[in-house]
C-alpha cells in the first residue's frame, strides 16, 4: 500500500527530530490507512472500507501558526448539529495488530497515528458492560481536530438530546453552540480518552517525548525504516 523510505532500522523513539510542518495528507492517503487497517485486523474491524470522511459538514483544514494542523467549518452551525459522525474510527483489538498496523505505514505517517491515537472505552454510554479500553485512532480529517477546555464541537449529552434526539456514546461530535463560518472545529480530548492501556502510552510516549529513554518500554518498539537524509 505505502512505498516505504529505504533508511536504517529506528526504534519508535524520535518523531520530534522532524521540525518541518506537519503534511496535509491527502484523501488517497486515508484510504490506503483504511485499507492497511483492514488488512490487519480483518473481521474485527470497527469501521467499513466503504467510509472516506465522518464529516457532516463542509470543512477545511489549514495549517496555523503555531498550532500546526487546524479544522475549520465552511458553513454556518446551529447547536446541536452533527459535525462528525464517528464512523471511521479504527479501534484495534490488542497491541499486536497495532503494531502490525504501524509495521506497514512509512514513519512519517507512523509518526503521525501515535500523535492522533487515543484510548476509547469501546463500551462507553452502556452502564452494563465493564470498560473495554481499546487504542484507537481517526483515519480521517477527524484526527486533525484540536483538543481545547471550550470546545466547538463535544459529544451527544443530555441537553444536546433534548435538542436533536442523539444517542449518548456514540462518538459522534456535535455543535456545542452556534458557529459562523471559519471558527476552528475543536474538541475536548479528555471527554473520551481513558487511561490505564499500559502499552499504548509506552508507544506513544516514546515516539514524541525526548524522556522516553529512561523507562522501561514495552517490547516491539522497533518497527520503522527512518528516511535517509
Amino acid at each position: 500500500l505505502f512505498d516505504k523510505p529505504v533508511g536504517l532500522p529506528l526504534d519508535i523513539h524520535g518523531c520530534w527530530e522532524d521540525t518541518k510542518p506537519r503534511p496535509i495528507w491527502e484523501q488517497s492517503t486515508w484510504d490506503k490507512l483504511r485499507q492497511a487497517y483492514h488488512s490487519v485486523v480483518r473481521s474485527q474491524s470497527t469501521m467499513t472500507l466503504t467510509s472516506t470522511t465522518s464529516f457532516a459538514v463542509p470543512y477545511e483544514i489549514l495549517d496555523v501558526e503555531g498550532k500546526g494542523r487546524s479544522v475549520f467549518t465552511k458553513s454556518e452551525l446551529k447547536m446541536g448539529d452533527l459535525v462528525w459522525s464517528g464512523g471511521i474510527t479504527a479501534s484495534f483489538p490488542g497491541k499486536d495488530e497495532l503494531h502490525k498496523f504501524l509495521s506497514l505505514l512509512p514513519f512519517e505517517l507512523a509518526c503521525d497515528i501515535l500523535q492522533w491515537a487515543y484510548v476509547y472505552d469501546i463500551n462507553m454510554g452502556n452502564e452494563n458492560l465493564a470498560k473495554d479500553l481499546k487504542a484507537s485512532v481517526d483515519l480521517d480529517e477527524g484526527s486533525l481536530i484540536n483538543d481545547d477546555d471550550d470546545p466547538t464541537v463535544i459529544e451527544c449529552n443530555s441537553t444536546l438530546k433534548e435538542i436533536n434526539g442523539c444517542e449518548i456514546g456514540s462518538g459522534a461530535l456535535y455543535a456545542s453552540r452556534d458557529l459562523q463560518p471559519g471558527v476552528e472545529i475543536t474538541t475536548k480530548y479528555k471527554s473520551f480518552h481513558e487511561d490505564g492501556l499500559l502499552y499504548f502510552d509506552d508507544l506513544s510516549w516514546c515516539a514524541w517525548d525526548y524522556d522516553c529513554r529512561s523507562i522501561n518500554v514495552s517490547d516491539g518498539l522497533k518497527l520503522f525504516d527512518k528516511p535517509v537524509g
